[in-house]
């Protein structure tokens, strides 16, 4: 396996091996779609989206890198901001890992149902819980999503997650892309200082 160390961009499969899932098996929204939209306290712009992360969600949306994704980097860099712009396109299906924390002991649980069919499934926050019911959401939620179009959006570095969980969630959560996105908190950048 590469090494993951201060990479942008990183396979932990075979390069030449790519995804079979693409644009054409995930479908875009409609314009007449009533889905809410979600996080609306984030303001959502493709300028705010590194280059290389929206390089990187290209190519796993075309098919040319392989699924899942794990996209890490701090606080601000426009990672969440990134995936909102994706679910507001295509249909998707939006959670954080508190959501498959507090649901991971109820197996019919809407939210293991719609993973099931879903094309698209974007878990975000993993990591800031680091409970055996954490644990055990994201477990379930990379089982249930296998090869399938999943982006997990984290704070930690892949290292620092399998140090917070173990072997397998890391195994199951980076065996496809993974992408660390750098660059200042966007946030501070746009406030204005009064003094």
């Amino acid at each position: 396996m590469p090494s993951l160390e201060s990479t942008l961009l990183a396979f932990t499969m075979e390069p030449n091996v790519v995804s079979t899932t693409s644009l054409a098996t995930i479908p875009k929204r409609e314009r007449t779609d009533t889905t809410p939209k979600v996080r609306r306290d984030i303001y959502r712009c493709w300028k705010r989206v590194p280059a290389k992360l929206r390089q990187a969600l290209e190519g796993l949306l075309t098919g040319k890198l392989p699924w899942p994704a794990y996209i890490f980097g701090g606080t601000g860099t426009g990672k969440t901001c990134a995936a909102l712009l994706v679910f507001d396109e295509y249909v998707a299906m939006w959670c954080d890992a508190a959501q498959l924390a507090a649901c991971c002991w109820q197996p019919e649980h809407v939210v293991w149902r719609q993973a099931k069919v879903m094309p698209l499934v974007i878990v975000d926050e993993v990591g800031t819980g680091t409970s055996d019911r954490d644990w055990l959401g994201l477990k379930k939620m990379a089982d249930i999503r296998a090869n399938m179009p999943t982006l997990w959006l984290s704070n930690l570095s892949p290292e620092q997650l399998k140090a917070t969980f173990d072997d397998r969630i890391f195994s199951r959560l980076c065996c496809g892309t993974v992408v660390e996105v750098t660059g200042p908190d966007q946030r501070f950048a746009r406030r204005i200082d009064h003094v």
